[in-house]
């Protein structure tokens, strides 16, 4: 029970509406399906097993402006949420690996959000081969000029008659959002008129 004490010290009973309900709906985190933790600090996944436990049937999370640092964390996270399919890391700087990179495969995610993160194409390509069954990926603000590698740049410089290689994989993907980026030239958004599923490009 909760009390409070008067200005006479009598002490007064207070019943707060709505707290057993709170409690039953902390107990039901195993429910949710959906999570914003915007500005929250997140910057580790933390206990996988205590997570996998409560978060088994969340699908979409939303971690803007966190601590995020690495794709590491993504794939922890993913392995840790078998029925995550949306995550939006805007705001976050995310870093990759460089050189030969294997990321591990996220077959289950559907949706990627990486608004704001200071990403490249190029760190975005490597990531495709892990991401078979992605059908949204939104790139807003990250200042990508060009959409292919240094090799298929310097190709296209030798051979300025040609066309420019096309973006290969993302066989699945249906919505691409490039906003507030700085495309050198039309032809980048050429190279994108060969994605099998794609319906939609802003």
């Amino acid at each position: 029970d909760m009390y409070v004490h008067t200005v006479r010290q009598r002490r007064v009973q207070v019943e707060v509406v709505g707290v057993e309900k709170i409690k039953a709906l902390q107990s039901m985190t195993h429910k949710l399906v959906s999570a914003r933790l915007v500005g929250a600090q997140v910057s580790h996944v933390g206990d996988a097993e205590a997570l996998s436990s409560s978060g088994a049937n969340l699908a979409e999370l939303d971690l803007t402006g966190n601590l995020i640092s690495s794709w590491d964390f993504v794939q922890q996270l993913v392995g840790a949420l078998p029925s995550l399919q949306s995550v939006n890391l805007s705001s976050n700087r995310v870093a990759f690996p460089e050189g030969g990179w294997s990321p591990a495969p996220l077959a289950g995610l559907r949706a990627l959000v990486l608004n704001d993160c200071g990403v490249t194409w190029q760190q975005v390509a490597a990531l495709e081969p892990s991401l078979p069954s992605l059908a949204e990926l939104h790139l807003a603000g990250n200042s990508i000029t060009r959409l292919g590698s240094d090799s298929e740049e310097q190709q296209e410089g030798a051979q300025a008659s040609t066309s420019p290689p096309h973006v290969r994989g993302f066989s699945n993907l249906e919505v691409l959002s490039l906003d507030d980026n700085r495309l050198a030239s039309w032809s980048q958004v050429v190279r994108l008129s060969r994605l099998p599923a794609l319906k939609k490009l802003s």
